[in-house]
């Protein structure tokens, strides 16, 4: 890992490896800002592949023009949060669409943006990146007749498209992928905020659930109170300094170094079968986007990822970015600490990043659970006869953040009814995705 000056600051010659030596940095944007290669990964193996097939001799120029094609799609896509604005801006205030924007949020949607002119807009939008990809794709790999872009969904972070690149004869020439814009800033969600509070002061409860009790909707005075306070502690919680505390969790640069800090420590290959599906590729300069291998629910799980063996915690437990057991979002993924170390943000962690804590990890989770106890006293002891003093030091810190924050014996789903017992209303409310 090199530094280099850049623009009179100090910036690292590319991103790999620092986000392999720990997560959550509260200064990612800058290193990344400030990076030399804002490239993080690479492009799809199969598209990889057919790049280099076909462009023997300048495959290395071919890829670049490549990701410069993606980089400007995505550019060009990022527009959809302007959209998604100016939709939001134009939902009148009634009962009837107070109750439908209740439902959608019950449901863990916030696309109440959506209208006539925002589906117009929307398609425009991805022809026009279409008709730009084919041409600059083209150059590369003549066999490209058509590419699809197809608008999937938002969240709080990011905007989601399916890619699909096709022959002549309509016959896909890689895997479909999905490209995922990252958001600016937190405007949607501040004046998402506003608009629920705002339909909030103009309808009482009983006014709510009489008319979505007429509109067939599944909502009664209990689920809209419990809406109405959870939207009232976000409010009353968002400022700068949540917001700086939730994209150190969230958003491009913590997912591309979450991404590069799993692939790291997984210690083998990770895809729908493990439970996980990691992005190929994050560009983390004026425009951040990923892009990684679409799921459907076709795909299947043999088991979920195990995201503890890594010293790690997903609190985006929501089923929202699951399929078949298959996690494809990984936003929300911090140290695995006491919640209340997380409450504050003090993710200082001894496991993280740390080769050695890790293999200690994953040595107990090869253990039935009735014998991790007894484990921890064995590898104690061998840790004492360790003559290296920073190799002692780094065991016997990871031993004790073991058994601090880790329930070694209780079973998955009994850990996930604590988390969700325990954890702060302002994460759990992230967890919902009603922000």
């Amino acid at each position: 890992m090199s530094v280099t000056s850049i623009n009179n600051t100090i910036g690292f010659s590319r991103l790999k490896n620092v986000f392999r030596h720990g997560i959550n940095y509260a200064a990612a944007s800058t290193m990344a800002q400030s990076a030399k290669n804002q490239l993080v990964g690479n492009l799809p193996a199969d598209l990889l592949n057919a790049i280099i097939k076909g462009n023997p001799n300048n495959k290395k120029e071919c890829i670049k023009q490549v990701q410069s094609a993606f980089i400007d799609t995505a550019c060009l896509l990022q527009q959809c949060e302007k959209l998604e604005i100016q939709g939001m801006r134009r939902r009148r205030i009634s009962l009837d669409n107070a109750v439908k924007i209740l439902d959608s949020l019950k449901n863990g949607k916030t696309d109440f943006y959506r209208d006539k002119i925002f589906d117009e807009k929307i398609t425009e939008l991805t022809l026009k990146a279409e008709e730009g990809l084919i041409k600059k794709l083209k150059v590369v790999l003549p066999d490209v007749h058509n590419v699809k872009l197809t608008f999937i969904d938002n969240g709080a972070y990011g905007d989601a498209f399916k890619l699909e690149v096709l022959n002549k004869q309509g016959q896909k020439l890689i895997a479909d992928n999905v490209i995922k814009t990252f958001k600016s800033n937190d405007a949607q969600s501040k004046l998402m905020l506003e608009t629920v509070n705002r339909l909030f002061s103009n309808y009482s409860i009983d006014d709510l659930a009489n008319a979505a009790r007429k509109m067939g909707k599944k909502l009664n005075e209990e689920s809209i109170l419990s809406i109405k306070n959870q939207i009232k502690e976000i409010s009353n919680s968002l400022n700068e300094a949540s917001c700086l505390a939730a994209r150190r969790m969230h958003g491009s640069f913590a997912e591309a170094n979450t991404t590069e800090y799993i692939r790291t420590f997984s210690g083998h290959k990770l895809g729908e079968a493990q439970g996980l599906v990691l992005p190929d590729m994050f560009y983390l300069g004026d425009t951040q986007f990923s892009l990684s291998k679409f799921i459907d629910s076709s795909s299947k799980a043999i088991r979920e990822f195990d995201f503890q063996r890594l010293g790690l915690r997903l609190t985006d437990i929501n089923t929202t970015n699951r399929i078949n057991g298959i996690c494809f979002d990984i936003g929300g993924i911090v140290p695995y600490l006491k919640l209340s170390k997380l409450k504050s943000f003090d993710v200082n962690s001894s496991i993280a990043g740390n080769k050695t804590s890790i293999r200690i990890l994953k040595r107990l989770y090869n253990t039935q659970p009735e014998q991790r106890e007894q484990l921890l006293d064995v590898i104690n002891k061998e840790s004492e006869q360790c003559k290296n003093i920073l190799e002692r030091q780094n065991i016997q810190k990871a031993l004790k953040e073991i058994k601090d924050n880790y329930c070694l014996t209780k079973t998955k789903t009994k850990e996930i009814e604590i988390l969700r017992a325990e954890i702060p209303a302002n994460i759990l409310n992230e967890l919902d995705r009603l922000m």
